[in-house]
């Protein structure tokens, strides 16, 4: 569960690779580098040229593949991990086979394969080594425990991860969230206090998870003066998912130019599922302003990228019945087929309600959030589509690509080679699933 900017939520700064200095392990470096660095197009290069020069290093295919579930390209993310894991049991494997597990429990998890992604945690759980990871394991384990409806052990296992370090921050957001949730308001005060210093101390981690706190609470102005201060920095990390929250608060307030500007900012290097949310986002934006024309443009260049989204599909064609009727052309409206403007409201249905989604996309400790899809509001008469919006307080859920734009509109904030064997390839990680 960004970028986010996808999140540049591979900071590898406790590497004890026993790599040489090759051609390959340069463009490795590089990679790596370049992550940190936010420039996150010359990672993937890099990383992808340092398999091309040596397919027998376990770590380019671990980089790789967490760089390919920031980018939202789970499926290839979930073939870089098999080709770095290794058979076997001995330090160097457990160290690779641990980042592994929890690369394939962030990729399985937003496939919403939630048991897959639950047997990586705790698979990843039994190698000892490494485990300042454990952590990061923990909280991943504590939001598929969530997206199973399990929230009694998922609150167990955010317990877990702040004892195994006490600034894991997205462990204290979704403990407050939590907590608020289930009325208990003094547990969720003191998950807030840690936040709260941590952010008094300008740690923007936890200035981000205090805004996204602030959110699911329902005090959105707070939100708003966190997250505001949070982008003002200018950090990689999480920046696409804040930028997201803001416009949908800005669309909850009518302020389409703030939102305009916020989706702009988070769409300059979006990637892979949250470049594909951002242009839903627009696209309702446009919508919400009565700009068929502009939402109709994009919905058809969404659907040359993604021609299986059945629920664009649906609203391409009601996008283009809305636009040729504000031009005047109201013969239009009577040729659409009834199967095209299903009336039910359902989740394919272009009367139904539209989602402004998150777009968390993978990464590092982000806030996950999740829309709620259960609530079947009355339509505009005017359009057939509902323009009222919330916040959603509950965990994204890995949200599948093809979800129906149509369906809500409540804001919701390489080769095959075998690895080396004698290669150690821990890097340290921040990323877990969101």
């Amino acid at each position: 569960m960004r970028k986010q900017a996808w999140l540049a939520a591979a900071i590898f700064g406790c590497s004890v690779l026993m790599a040489g200095c090759g051609t390959a392990d340069k463009s490795y470096q590089k990679g790596i580098q370049a992550m940190q660095a936010g420039k996150y197009e010359d990672a993937g290069k890099y990383l992808q040229k340092a398999i091309k020069e040596n397919g027998d290093r376990a770590e380019y295919y671990i980089a790789y593949g967490m760089y390919l579930n920031e980018q939202g390209e789970y499926d290839e993310a979930l073939k870089q991990f098999k080709n770095a894991y290794q058979d076997t049991k001995n330090t160097i494997a457990n160290v690779n086979n641990k980042q592994v597990y929890l690369g394939q429990a962030i990729a399985y998890s937003h496939l919403q394969e939630y048991e897959k992604a639950l047997d990586a945690c705790d698979k990843a759980l039994e190698l000892k080594n490494t485990e300042s990871l454990n952590h990061r394991i923990w909280c991943s384990k504590g939001v598929v425990l969530e997206a199973l409806g399990r929230q009694d052990e998922a609150v167990k296992a955010y317990q877990k991860a702040v004892d195994e370090n006490k600034e894991n921050w997205q462990a204290y957001y979704r403990l407050g969230a939590i907590y608020q949730e289930l009325g208990d308001n003094d547990a969720a005060g003191q998950a807030q206090e840690f936040l709260n210093a941590a952010y008094q101390k300008g740690n923007q981690e936890a200035t981000y998870y205090l805004g996204m706190l602030s959110v699911s609470q329902g005090d959105k102005d707070k939100g708003k003066k966190y997250l505001t201060k949070f982008v003002s920095k200018g950090s990689g990390e999480y920046l696409q998912t804040a930028y997201n929250t803001l416009a949908a608060m800005a669309i909850q307030e009518e302020d389409y130019s703030a939102a305009e500007e916020y989706l702009s900012k988070a769409r300059a290097s979006a990637k892979g599922a949250a470049a594909q949310e951002l242009s839903r986002n627009q696209m309702i934006l446009m919508e919400k302003q009565g700009m068929f024309g502009e939402a109709l443009t994009i919905a058809q260049d969404y659907l040359k990228q993604y021609p299986e989204d059945k629920a664009m599909k649906r609203e391409y064609r009601f996008l283009k019945t809305r636009d040729a009727i504000a031009k005047g052309n109201e013969a239009v409206q009577s040729t659409v087929d009834m199967d095209d403007t299903d009336t039910s409201g359902g989740a394919d249905s272009p009367n139904g309600d539209h989602t402004v989604k998150d777009v968390s996309g993978v990464a590092a400790t982000k806030a996950p959030v999740t829309s709620n899809k259960t609530a079947e509001p009355a339509a505009s008469a005017a359009t057939g589509v509902d323009r009222t919006s919330k916040v959603s307080q509950k965990p994204q859920t890995a949200t599948p690509a093809g979800s129906p734009a149509a369906a809500q509109q409540k804001v919701t904030t390489a080769p095959t080679a075998t690895p080396q064997k004698n290669t150690s390839s821990y890097t340290d990680t921040e990323e877990s699933v969101n």
